[in-house]
């Protein structure tokens, strides 16, 4: 049995449109691939920019801890050529 004109018609739409889904869909997966390779590359930025400032912040966490023990200096200046004595 033969297919009618309008049959074939008909299944040329559907061909076309299934067609035309494919490569939207296609398009999609492209472009949600694209973004997502852009988003890791940006995390692994943000991650190494997180690394350094935490390295910094422990950095200056134990300069500072040093320079607590003696956070006072003491300076003498004789002008007039007084002697001074504790």
């Amino acid at each position: 049995m033969m297919l009618a004109e309008t049959d074939l018609n008909r299944l040329e739409r559907q061909l076309s449109d299934f067609n035309l889904a494919t490569k939207a869909r296609q398009d999609a997966l492209d472009e949600l691939t694209l973004t997502y390779g852009k988003l890791l590359e940006d995390y692994r930025i943000l991650r190494s920019d997180y690394e350094e400032e935490k390295e910094s912040r422990e950095k200056y966490k134990k300069l500072a801890r040093g320079q607590d023990r003696n956070p006072f200096v003491l300076v003498l200046i004789d002008a007039d050529g007084y002697v001074v004595s504790r």
